[in-house]
């Protein structure tokens, strides 16, 4: 299954990290990409939008978490773009590679 309500579960052995699924929540091609994280203790939103430009495509990607009232989430909260930042930027590092590959093998 691909697009909105496609999902990918894992199950992980890192006590601290645990199990949790991923769910396509909503999929405008070529526009909009919208997905669910539910994994630990956190919900996790993320959201994938495309604007084309001159010379290419902008991705923008939005981060939304649901820290609720837990004293302890709310302070690790004030870290998570030190430790998420990281992988999402490479993300999109990838994405942009994948693109600019799959560009030049259509040429």
């Amino acid at each position: 299954m691909s697009g909105g309500g496609a999902t990918y579960a894992w199950t992980s052995q890192h006590p601290s990290l645990g199990n949790g699924q991923l769910l396509i929540t909503d999929s405008q091609h070529p526009v909009l990409v919208e997905v669910s994280l539910d994994y630990a203790r956190n919900k996790t939103w993320l959201t994938f939008q495309m604007n084309p430009e001159a010379g290419g495509t902008k991705v923008t990607c939005r981060l939304d978490v649901n820290l609720g009232f837990n004293p302890i989430n709310r302070y690790e909260g004030l870290f998570m773009d030190g430790s998420m930042g990281p992988d999402l930027e490479k993300a999109l590092l990838n994405l942009s590679q994948l693109a600019e590959k799959k560009e030049v093998s259509n040429r």
